[in-house]
Formats: C-alpha cells, structure tokens, sequence
C-alpha cells in the first residue's frame, strides 16, 4: 500500500497529465479495483479532489468503515446493483 505522500504525488501527477491533455478540471476519482485506503481520502483533499467512487459497500462490507456521504470534505458515492 502507498503511504499518503506517496498517493498525493501519484494523484497530482495523474491530474496533471489529464490536464496536459486537454481536460478542463479533474473533479472525481476512483481507484482501480478497489486499491485504497483511508489516507487515499486525505490524498484525494490535498489535490482538491472531493468526489470519489472507489468504494463498494456491496464489494467491501460494514466492516471497512467507509459508506457513501461526505467523509472528511469528500462525496463517496456508492451504487449497490
């Protein structure tokens, strides 16, 4: 797993490419195959990211602790099929 620092600098370095190609605002997120964790919220602030849709309360369960709603200033939106 990639600590914050290192999730920041990935997220900003991915952002920066969208918008050398042409994107006007980078304004969501969402991790490739579920791959996060809680600093990935904090990461997420830091490039002023705040909606996310990584996460699957169907896929991951109660137990992980994160539902859909506003958690630390980001939306996290979960649809359950």
């Amino acid at each position: 797993m990639f600590s914050l620092e290192e999730q920041s600098e990935l997220i900003a370095m991915g952002k920066q490419r969208l918008i050398e190609s042409g994107v006007n605002e980078v304004n969501a997120f969402r991790a490739g195959s579920f791959g996060f964790n809680v600093e990935t919220l904090s990461a997420l602030h830091k490039n002023n990211i705040f909606i996310d849709s990584r996460y699957s309360a169907c896929c991951m369960g109660l137990e992980s602790n994160l539902m859909s709603g506003n958690i630390d200033g980001i939306t996290e939106f979960t649809k359950c099929q």
